[in-house]
């Protein structure tokens, strides 16, 4: 199961790993955006966004869900990345290899839990979770044994990296602070406000 706790800890991460002469050395900083605990991207992107404007060092962001690109061979009619949304769905973000074996992402989306059994019965693809336990319970508790097609996956920093450096190269990044994050659901403040 993932860690919620991750925004309590981001200070006294980046102070053992920074120094005076690190922050010298830094040329880029890629951010997370999402999806994932509402506070935990906020905090997360707050302190990049302040590294990056007071140290003027270009920003790019990178969707979570691209953390993870599994052998070509074992997806080589795509994949799908995915992470539990809790009540509301699954946030899944699909991609295939083309025919240079490079990965290409498609746009991160939330699906319906029944919406997205429907697409697992129909798609020819692998899929990958973090939290691949928890959705095969969940599957089960659906009346749905998916438990061959969904493999667990630990998330790899450096394919977000590889990701932002490519973002970088592409000329998308900020030099002002500003970054887009992919909550990919309101924040309940915003059902509330939008219900009335």
């Amino acid at each position: 199961e993932p860690n919620h706790r991750h925004s309590e800890n981001y200070f006294s991460h980046l102070e053992g790993l920074l120094g005076e002469e690190s922050l010298k050395e830094i040329e880029l900083i890629v951010c997370g955006v999402g999806p994932g605990s509402f506070t935990g991207i906020r905090v997360g992107a707050s302190i990049a966004k302040a590294f990056s404007y007071a140290l003027k060092i270009p920003l790019v962001g990178v969707n979570r869900l691209k953390s993870f690109i599994p052998e070509v061979s074992e997806a080589s009619g795509g994949f799908m990345n995915l992470l539990d949304a809790n009540s509301p769905g699954l946030f899944v973000l699909s991609a295939f290899f083309d025919n240079k074996k490079a990965c290409v992402w498609e746009k991160a989306h939330l699906v319906s839990f029944d919406d997205f059994l429907q697409i697992m019965k129909k798609e020819k693809k692998v899929f990958f979770s973090f939290e691949a336990e928890k959705l095969k319970r969940k599957f089960l508790k659906h009346g749905q044994d998916f438990s061959l097609l969904v493999k667990s996956v630990e998330a790899d920093p450096y394919f977000l990296y590889l990701e932002g450096v490519k973002s970088f190269v592409d000329k998308d990044f900020s030099t002002d602070g500003r970054l887009e994050l992919e909550y990919l659901r309101a924040s309940q403040a915003e059902i509330e406000l939008n219900s009335k």
